[in-house]
C-alpha cells in the first residue's frame, strides 16, 4: 500500500531521528480516503467478534491483551488481535511502505508480530490505567528498536476522545539498565505530550517508552489498526503465515509473504490457530 504523502529521504531521516530520541514519531496523510471505511469496518468487525466470544464466556486471557492495572471494561475498551483475518485491506496495510522504510533501518531484522484492533469506546467517566511499558528492553544492545508499534488512525486522534500520551524518551534502556517503576499518576509526569492526529495519519511508537491512552469522551469510537514490528527476539503469539490460510496468501504480495513468517526458530512452537476468528470465518 502506498501512502497519500510518500516520505522524503529527508523526512525518513527526520522520523527516524524522533523514534531514536523521543521514542515515537507521528506521520501524517499515510492512508487514502478510500481505505478508511474498509479499514474502519474490518476494526469494528473484529472488535464486535471479540466482545461477541468474551461475553460468550472465552477467558479474558484468551481474547484481549491484559491491564495490569485491572480497570480496562473489555465491551469499551476491546483489543482484536489477527486482524488481518478479518478483511483483504488490513493484509494490503501489510504492504504499507511507510511501515517497512521505517522497520529496516530502525529495528535491522524485523518480523511482523500481530495486527491488532484498538478501540476506546464513549466512556467518559472512568479513567484508565496509568502510563505502562508493553515490552523491554527498549533497545538493544547495538542502540536498535526491539520493537514497534504502527497505529494507524482510523478516526483520528485528538484530546477529547483519548489520545495515546506518551513520556518521550523513556524507550532509552538495553537489557541490563533498569528503566524504573512507572508513576501511577499520570499528573506525575509534566513532560507527557498527548498526540493529536487526523484520520490516516500513522503513530509511531517503541511500546518500550511509556505511554497510555486516555478517555474517550465523545459519542464515536476512537479506533486504530495496530501493526505490531518485533526483532526476531521479540513476542509472538502465533504463526501469521499459517493463521493467514492459502487464500489470503495468495493475496499477499512477496514482501507480506517474507514480513508475516515469523523466525524459523520459533516455527515450530507458535500456534496456527487462535482463540477468535470472524464470525463469517471460513477456512481456506
Amino acid at each position: 500500500m502506498r501512502p497519500v504523502h510518500p516520505l522524503s529521504d529527508s523526512e525518513l531521516d527526520e522520523h527516524l531521528a524522533n523514534l531514536d530520541r523521543d521514542g515515537y514519531t507521528i506521520i501524517r496523510n499515510q492512508i487514502a480516503p478510500e481505505y478508511l471505511d474498509p479499514l474502519r469496518d474490518i476494526a469494528q468487525r473484529a472488535a464486535d467478534d471479540y466482545i461477541a466470544a468474551w461475553r460468550g464466556g472465552m477467558k479474558l486471557s484468551e481474547v484481549h491483551i491484559g491491564d495490569k492495572y485491572g480497570n480496562r471494561k473489555f465491551d469499551l475498551n476491546p483489543n482484536a488481535r489477527a486482524c488481518f483475518l478479518w478483511g483483504d485491506a488490513a493484509i494490503e496495510l501489510l504492504d504499507h511502505d511507510t511501515v517497512h522504510a521505517i522497520s529496516e533501518p530502525a529495528l535491522g531484522t524485523y518480523h511482523f508480530s500481530d495486527l491488532v484492533a484498538n478501540t476506546q469506546r464513549y466512556n467518559p467517566g472512568e479513567q484508565l490505567g496509568g502510563f505502562h511499558r508493553d515490552f523491554r528492553p527498549g533497545l538493544t544492545a547495538n542502540g536498535k528498536h526491539r520493537g514497534l508499534w504502527f497505529f494507524f488512525l482510523l478516526d483520528g486522534y485528538t484530546a477529547e476522545n483519548g489520545a495515546t500520551s506518551v513520556i518521550p524518551g523513556t524507550h532509552c534502556f538495553k537489557a541490563d539498565e533498569d528503566p524504573g517503576t512507572p508513576d501511577p499518576n499520570p499528573d506525575h509526569y509534566s513532560n507527557r505530550v498527548q498526540v493529536i492526529g487526523d484520520p490516516g495519519d500513522l503513530l509511531v511508537l517503541n511500546a518500550a517508552g511509556l505511554h497510555c491512552a486516555g478517555m474517550n469522551q465523545t459519542r464515536e469510537p476512537r479506533r486504530t489498526l495496530n501493526i505490531r514490528v518485533m526483532q526476531p527476539e521479540g513476542k509472538f503469539h502465533y504463526n501469521a503465515w499459517d493463521l493467514v490460510g492459502p487464500g489470503r496468501q495468495a493475496k499477499a504480495s512477496a514482501r507480506v509473504k517474507r514480513f508475516m513468517q515469523p523466525p524459523a526458530e520459533l516455527v515450530a512452537e507458535l500456534r496456527t490457530n487462535w482463540a477468535v476468528m470472524p464470525s463469517e470465518y471460513e477456512a481456506d
